[in-house]
């Protein structure tokens, strides 16, 4: 009898273990953990994310939104909508400040009306948002998984959208330790960690095909793409 009560406490922190809710926007396009959206906008409603966030499993889950930081800015420019809208935001600070989104059991989050949008401007100068989507206990406790994205207001960015199509680095989840490349010009590629740690760099042209990441151990990591203009770009990668 206690081998059982054993194996169904072992049973339900697994399942607190893995993912619980996704995050997508409001046409249905996944948000994924470390995606970085920038707008050069900041009026409504080219400058507005809006989401959906979906609870996957057969039980209420309580989600809030953390303001893990802003650059750039005081905050004050962020409107984030999430159940209660707030018109301004304070960094290390969860949303809603009250109570948690509830999610009944395999229910989504009200497909309009919850949203990012900074209004905000600094002149030429980057502003920046983290924000960390993420479950709580009855206890207030962060559990299961977690979406931090990055909400950046780029004035200078519209240049970019030419950039991005310019190359390609693919798969973006790698078992043999290469990873594909298909670009038009010279670049410089550098891989962090999700603690922000540089572990390697290199430089890639148009004859180039794949990259050797077999120094990397497994996990994930953003690289970091930038050409000889400034232009600058992020791909996730899942290293197995």
């Amino acid at each position: 009898m206690k081998t059982l009560n054993l194996i169904a406490v072992l049973l339900l922190v697994s399942t607190f273990s893995f993912a619980q809710f996704t995050v997508a926007k409001s046409d249905g396009t996944p948000i994924n953990d470390g995606d970085i959206f920038t707008f050069t906008s900041n009026s409504y409603p080219d400058a507005s994310l809006e989401y959906v966030v979906t609870n996957t499993i057969n039980q209420p889950i309580n989600v809030v939104i953390e303001v893990v930081s802003i650059s750039n800015t005081n905050g004050s420019g962020m409107e984030l909508c999430f159940g209660s809208c707030y018109s301004g935001v304070t960094a290390h600070t969860n949303y809603p400040t009250d109570t948690p989104y509830q999610l009944a059991a395999n229910a989504s989050s009200e497909p309009n009306g919850n949203h990012f949008l900074n209004t905000a401007s600094n002149g030429s100068n980057t502003i920046e948002y983290v924000f960390k989507f993420k479950q709580l206990d009855m206890n207030g406790n962060e559990i299961g998984n977690t979406v931090t994205i990055t909400y950046r207001y780029d004035p200078t960015a519209g240049v970019n959208d030419n950039f991005l199509t310019s190359f390609n680095l693919f798969p973006t989840i790698i078992k043999n330790n290469v990873l594909n490349i298909q670009t038009s010009e010279n670049l410089d590629l550098t891989f962090v960690n999700i603690q922000g740690k540089t572990l390697k760099q290199t430089k890639v042209n148009t004859n180039t095909k794949s990259i050797d990441i077999s120094n990397l151990n497994a996990g994930t990591y953003f690289v970091l793409i930038a050409n000889k203009d400034g232009q600058e770009a992020y791909k996730k990668i899942i290293l197995q």
